[in-house]
């Protein structure tokens, strides 16, 4: 592990923190028991267009003040179009080796040296063993790197809100692991595809057998994706085969949108028909396991703001899952 945040649990908890493009969530959990969560707090406010860090940590601090948020820590999603997140599989390699090849395949994606960047990987635990011991002919798992630029920007913008981050995660897993969290148990055997959408990113979980995991996070720089659904639709579709074809998992049974952006019902049937695959759309809240407290119940029941919190409770459910 070498990205530079230590596990530091507050006494009064850690909240999953998520600044997407027009919107900042926070979501806190309490773990009552196996899939069984306390919303303690959530909260959701909106971003003016084109919103400056000093803006965004205004907004963050009027939040945590608004919707009663005590813990100044946070598990945060990172967002920024230099996040790098691949696959990977090699033949067997030590832990050194290991480490040795992922930074050169950085160095190379980013044309920096390794001062100038983190990286941090996930291995793929083979059935019935555990992650300590993988196969012996091979390893294999995705790694996320991104510029020490862009990481210390937003460590500074949470900075100014008075908040310490204690996990830096990835948006795309976060939506994994929410998914998981309760249809985990059945994940055996037919393959799935969890679709954030926004404005100009879309974030890719596609599911597999075993819980293997292709992370993803595409962005459309210049243009909305709803002013160009071919090309969305493209992108989509050529992950889908890199995950069939190239890494050997089981052809995607069925899309499952999350995100505000998918209001538009036209592009939700657009997906089904150009995709050739059912498509629907999940609300976490609607799932049994979540006990309400007072604090949270009104920004929990607002349907208009509810898309903007999924990503929050999937990195709220990172420390508390």
């Amino acid at each position: 592990m070498t990205m530079p945040w230590t596990m530091l649990m507050a006494e009064d908890g850690v909240a999953g923190l998520d600044v997407s493009e027009r919107s900042v969530s926070a979501v806190r959990l309490r773990r009552k028991s196996k899939g069984h969560w306390e919303v303690r707090n959530a909260g959701v406010m909106e971003l003016v267009q084109d919103a400056t860090d000093q803006e965004v940590a205004r907004v963050i601090h009027t939040l945590w003040r608004q919707h009663q948020l005590s813990c100044t820590s946070v598990c945060y999603g990172q967002r920024s179009p230099t996040l790098l997140v691949r696959h990977f599989r090699y033949p067997f390699l030590t832990d050194a080796e290991l480490r040795s090849t992922l930074r050169l395949a950085v160095e190379e994606e980013f044309q920096l040296p390794v001062e100038q960047y983190y990286l941090d990987w996930h291995l793929f635990r083979q059935p019935g063993r555990p992650v300590s011991q993988p196969r012996e002919d091979q390893v294999e798992g995705f790694f996320v790197a991104v510029p020490k630029r862009d990481a210390q920007r937003q460590l500074g913008l949470l900075a100014a809100a008075g908040l310490q981050p204690v996990i830096l995660d990835v948006r795309s897993t976060a939506l994994a692991n929410l998914f998981l969290a309760f249809h985990g148990d059945g994940q055996t055997g037919e393959a799935v595809g969890l679709v954030n959408l926004q404005d100009h990113c879309v974030d890719l979980a596609l599911l597999g057998d075993n819980r293997f995991l292709h992370a993803r996070s595409i962005y459309s720089p210049t243009r909305v994706w709803e002013q160009d659904w071919d090309r969305l639709v493209d992108n989509i579709r050529n992950e889908l085969k890199y995950f069939e074809f190239k890494l050997s998992q089981a052809s995607v049974r069925k899309l499952v949108l999350v995100g505000p952006i998918l209001r538009a019902r036209e592009l939700r049937e657009h997906l089904q028909e150009a995709l050739a695959l059912p498509v629907e759309q999940w609300d976490p809240r609607r799932e049994p396991g979540f006990h309400v407290t007072r604090a949270a119940r009104a920004a929990w029941q607002d349907d208009a703001h509810l898309p903007l919190s999924v990503i929050s409770i999937g990195l709220a459910m990172r420390i508390n899952g």
